[in-house]
């Protein structure tokens, strides 16, 4: 794992700061306690404060400890959400869909065009048939879109929900696994709860702020799973935030509520 440099903590304060004071309508400021950015490593402690509130602590953690170690295959994921993340919420599409993919994904213009077309054209189809299922494939299904993707996916879940989810996983093995996010934010978060087994650490949560640094992996706030809202129904901490430095999705979300 590499340590965090003083530059990138800066880095995650100023994404993360006015995120903060915008949700809980807060006007925090760095506090004195803050001569530095104190480094544990791998973790950095921040102290905030305010006339009103007081000193406030966000605990950050890193989710991913060799964040380069993502290679150019999420990045072409994180892409690929994205594109049919847009053209199902101009669809008005309200789903839960999870996509296994296989070895290769689409990453030039025509593949990925197709791709995304085809893919929204099916999930479009089972929507409508109400072929929902967690299975891969039925074979009611939209053939003539499903030959499209078929080269590409080998699983394909999709769900009723209130709004829309776009969410999957690429494995290549060995090394060259691209990180599974839901998975690594959680056990980022189970990392930390392990460590509060005392009354002082249990008081000290209560009071404290974690904050889940994803750092380049792509993210925004449809990538909650019921995984992790089931985990973090009874969190010890004060509230839970995760965050992403990934352009062009940079920002924070509170993830415990």
């Amino acid at each position: 794992m590499s340590e965090i440099t003083t530059q990138r903590a800066e880095q995650v304060f100023q994404v993360f700061f006015p995120h903060y004071n915008s949700c809980n309508e807060k006007n925090f400021s760095l506090s004195d306690l803050q001569s530095n950015y104190i480094n544990n490593g791998f973790d950095i402690d921040f102290y905030f404060r305010n006339g009103v509130d007081g000193e406030l602590k966000i605990q950050h953690t890193r989710v991913v400890g060799n964040p380069e170690k993502e290679y150019r295959e999420a990045y072409l994921v994180g892409s690929l959400f994205k594109e049919i993340r847009e053209l199902l919420d101009k669809k008005n599409v309200k789903a839960s869909i999870s996509l296994g993919f296989r070895i290769e994904i689409p990453s030039n213009g025509n593949e990925k065009v197709f791709f995304v077309a085809a893919l929204c054209k099916l999930i479009e189809s089972k929507l409508k048939n109400d072929k929902l299922s967690r299975f891969s494939f039925s074979y009611e299904d939209d053939w003539h879109n499903l030959s499209k993707i078929a080269p590409y996916l080998d699983r394909l879940d999709v769900r009723e929900s209130e709004d829309l989810r776009v969410s999957g996983s690429l494995t290549f093995g060995g090394a060259y696994s691209v990180i599974d996010t839901n998975k690594a934010i959680l056990n980022a978060y189970h990392k930390k709860l392990s460590k509060i087994n005392s009354d002082i650490s249990k008081v000290e949560a209560k009071n404290t702020v974690l904050l889940l640094d994803c750092e380049h992996t792509f993210l925004d706030d449809s990538f909650r799973c019921e995984e992790i809202e089931k985990a973090l129904s009874e969190s010890p901490f004060l509230q839970i935030w995760v965050m992403t430095t990934s352009r062009p999705n940079s920002g924070a979300w509170r993830i415990d509520k």
